[in-house]
């Protein structure tokens, strides 16, 4: 009877610790222990240490998860700028852990953390700084937040709960803000470089054109034109179209422009880069009158107009010819000053004449490069296949330029012009050449301003 009751305490006492030991292996990790790992590690991520954060994982220091997290967190690879605005934006990044979504079996754990930090993108989208202060300031003055929730999953190695699924996308999310730079432009001061400005208006339009010293493409998204017309601005934010060195903007309307005194204002970032005036006076969009330009009659005037830059730095290159040439190309233009309208003329006798001239002057160099022989070897060619089969070549040669430039090229144009004060103001009604502006001297020497060339016409005797 007394070893039957000792076996029943033993088995009680035996089944009593069975019990209080599958108890204590089932319980998992304690929940305090798993919000105090989760909270060092949401520490470790907003330090964007590398080696710190991949200490607290599974995969440990040195691992290849260091590495995918150095290359994902350094800034070393960034300008200036942009290294500056990730910190910025990460200095905003707060987080808060979930502690409802604690969740435990045995050696697993996670839990739900939401980082939150400045919306960089509602902040910063759409607009153009020109320093990182201004960039700094907007996130700065920006009352909106945007959240990334991320769940930590736990694994115990060796009595320690470390981050188990540091590979998760999820992470990549919280530095989404690494990729999106804010456009940080240094521009200078534009209005400095201009070296000239022309507004000019003809059948349906005001314009201006603008020549700065250097290549300005790389701000021409930021420029606009303002259009203001007898103190009315009929146009704001308008566009501005660039190539290289050159900008032009302006007023566009179907049929003639109204007539007015035009102003036309180009900014970039709400600084003034050149303005220009224009006088539209009606009729000057169209002659209806004037059936037969051809009849103008007036006073006359001749100049000598420098072709050289226009005929052998540009045509001449595009044509395929780009080599020294030497001496000028100079041709005479025509200028009838009338009752109120003007025609201007280039004769084709006279700019053949001066062409065939200049393009004897250069022909051996020329024939060479068309020929794509050396200049020494031209003589020898010319030997080989005859001297006068040579000349023959060279002339149609020089005849398919000088027609491809004349036929490429306005030859006549005419219109109306007004005074305004001292000056003459120039209105082309065909549109052929741009609208410019003439001064007479006490000798009577009309200085014209033609494109961007300054040409003087003097009195036909």
């Amino acid at each position: 009877m007394a070893n039957n009751l000792a076996r029943t305490v033993s088995a009680t006492i035996t089944g009593a610790l069975v019990l209080s030991l599958t108890a204590c292996m089932s319980a998992g990790p304690k929940k305090e222990e798993i919000l105090q790992a989760a909270d060092t590690f949401a520490q470790a991520l907003i330090s964007r240490d590398a080696e710190q954060i991949a200490e607290l994982t599974v995969e440990g220091a040195g691992s290849d998860a260091e590495d995918t997290l150095n290359e994902m967190l350094n800034t070393s690879g960034y300008t200036d700028n942009d290294a500056a605005y990730i910190d910025a934006v990460a200095d905003t990044l707060t987080y808060k852990i979930d502690e409802d979504s604690f969740d435990a079996e045995k050696d697993e754990a996670s839990v739900d953390v939401t980082f939150e930090m400045t919306d960089y993108d509602a902040a910063l989208e759409g607009s153009t700084y020109t320093s990182i202060d201004e960039v700094v300031e907007a996130l700065e003055a920006c009352s909106k937040t945007s959240k990334v929730t991320v769940t930590f999953e736990f694994a115990n190695e060796g009595g320690k709960w470390l981050v188990s699924n540091i590979g998760s996308n999820e992470y990549e999310n919280i530095f989404e803000f690494y990729g999106y730079m804010p456009d940080i432009r240094d521009i200078p001061d534009l209005a400095s470089l201009v070296l000239s400005s022309d507004a000019v208006n003809g059948p349906g339009y005001v314009e201006m054109s603008v020549q700065f010293e250097e290549n300005v493409q790389d701000y021409s998204d930021l420029m606009t034109c303002e259009v203001i017309c007898d103190g009315e601005t009929v146009l704001t934010d308008g566009q501005v179209s660039c190539y290289q060195n050159l900008i032009w903007a302006g007023y566009y309307v179907d049929g003639d422009v109204p007539a007015g005194n035009y102003t036309l204002n180009v900014y970039c970032m709400g600084e003034l880069v050149a303005t220009g005036s224009a006088i539209v006076t009606e009729g000057a969009a169209g002659l209806s009158g004037l059936a037969d330009p051809v009849n103008i009659t007036g006073d006359n005037y001749i100049a000598e107009w420098d072709l050289t830059e226009v005929f052998a730095d540009d045509y001449l290159y595009y044509e395929g010819y780009a080599v020294p040439l030497e001496g000028t190309l100079t041709t005479k233009m025509y200028l009838v000053i009338g009752d109120g309208l003007w025609k201007l003329t280039i004769h084709e006798d006279d700019f053949m004449e001066a062409a065939y001239e200049y393009l004897e002057q250069n022909s051996t160099i020329l024939m060479a490069s068309y020929l794509d022989i050396s200049i020494d070897q031209v003589d020898d060619y010319a030997d080989e296949i005859g001297q006068d089969e040579f000349d023959e070549l060279k002339t149609d040669v020089f005849d398919g330029l000088i027609d491809g430039f004349f036929d490429g090229s306005e030859t006549v144009d005419y219109g109306t012009y007004i005074y305004v004060g001292d000056k003459l103001s120039f209105s082309s009604s065909l549109g052929m050449s741009s609208d410019f502006m003439g001064e007479f001297d006490d000798e009577g020497v009309l200085t014209t301003d033609i494109g961007f060339d300054s040409i003087e016409f003097y009195p036909e005797e």
